[in-house]
């Protein structure tokens, strides 16, 4: 895309809009293409985020912003099971309405009965057919009344534009477009869009923000762009490598650091260095 992030925030809404589809589909064919994608998880209300290893979650940066200071009051489910999260690593880079719009949420314990998603590295998203998924609302590309359903749907579409930051998708009217066509809507911030290679599904992008259709945000004609997660690989296998420490782990107010050090002969001599 051959323009600045300035130019875009000016055309451009936060997509906290579900999946939006065709009118000429019936709503069943997306929530069947959704069935399989366990991995998909709603974060509150704020959007939706993505299981990509055992405790880690990968999200929009301004998704994870909004829980920053009450995270104990986030309760995570998947495959019916419900788990705390306990720390957020939102990019160094992002700034509120700006790219680099990526965060991880890290689990305090790790999940089991779901298998985490890959993250895609290859740099040739551009004209690959992609899938979108996510809870929230959803209409068609004609525009009219958001249904609130909290449920997951999934769309198909073909990525239109890649640059250092996004991959883009547009709202194709039919007769054009992929057979369920649709782009993101209000709700599925953060929320994925997955490439299929080798039988074996990857995230490729996160959802960010839209440019607005014909007939409104996410109609016909919309512009729907992803936070590019392969020119982010480094900073995600960066925080990935990190060890978490849990405020459960960590030492209580009225407890020294000297006091959690172990007793052991090695212990003791790093007592004696903070004596002195």
């Amino acid at each position: 895309m051959k323009k600045s992030f300035l130019l875009i925030g000016m055309l451009l809404f936060y997509s906290a809009f579900a999946i939006t589809k065709r009118h000429d589909r019936t709503d069943k064919q997306y929530l069947d293409k959704a069935s399989s994608f366990k991995q998909v998880c709603k974060l509150a209300k704020a959007g939706d985020a993505t299981l990509i290893g055992k405790q880690w979650l990968i999200t929009a940066a301004h998704v994870a912003n909004s829980f920053k200071g009450r995270l104990n009051s986030l309760t995570i489910e998947l495959a019916g099971k419900q788990y705390k999260a306990d720390k957020i690593f939102i990019h160094p880079k992002w700034v509120d309405m700006g790219p680099h719009d990526i965060a991880l949420i890290h689990l305090s314990t790790p999940v089991s009965g779901v298998t985490p998603v890959a993250i895609y590295k290859k740099t040739d998203e551009k004209g690959k057919n992609i899938l979108l998924v996510g809870h929230g609302d959803t209409r068609t590309g004609q525009g009219g009344e958001w249904i609130t359903d909290f449920t997951l749907r999934a769309a198909t579409n073909i990525v239109d534009e890649a640059d250092e930051k996004f991959i883009m998708m547009s709202f194709t009217e039919p007769p054009g477009g992929t057979y369920l066509e649709g782009v993101s809507g209000r709700g599925d911030s953060g929320g994925p869009a997955f490439i299929e290679a080798n039988k074996k599904i990857y995230i490729a992008g996160v959802s960010s923000v839209g440019e607005d259709g014909k007939n409104g945000p996410a109609t016909y004609g919309a512009k729907d762009y992803y936070t590019r997660v392969s020119k982010h690989t480094d900073w995600i296998n960066k925080i990935l490598a990190t060890k978490v420490i849990a405020e459960s782990e960590k030492p209580k107010r009225n407890e020294s650091v000297k006091d959690t050090i172990p007793g052991t002969a090695a212990g003791k001599r790093m007592k004696s260095y903070i004596d002195a």
